[in-house]
């Protein structure tokens, strides 16, 4: 029931242009994942950033946010993934 919520919801709301954002670590494929949607039509709109020197899950509730530098790295990715977000429902 939970699905056909969202579902009948968030269309309206958001467009589905497809854009996405990346937001990694220096394990994960970024350039995997930027070849493959560099090669679709909604490629200008989505957003890529490598944090080379955090730990999967700085964000949430593996990063240690006394850290200055986890704290610093984990408040530029929300943001950038709240611009993307309200870019996303602008356009809708």
């Amino acid at each position: 029931m939970t699905s056909s919520v969202l579902s009948f919801a968030l269309p309206p709301v958001l467009p589905r242009s497809g854009a996405l954002i990346f937001l990694s670590r220096a394990e994960d494929p970024l350039e995997d994942v930027q070849a493959s949607t560099d090669l679709k039509p909604f490629a200008a709109e989505c957003v890529y950033k490598r944090f080379d020197d955090q730990t999967h899950g700085f964000c949430a509730a593996r990063g240690d946010w006394t850290d200055a530098g986890v704290a610093a790295a984990a408040t530029e990715a929300i943001d950038m993934l709240s611009e993307f977000c309200m870019k996303l429902v602008s356009s809708a």
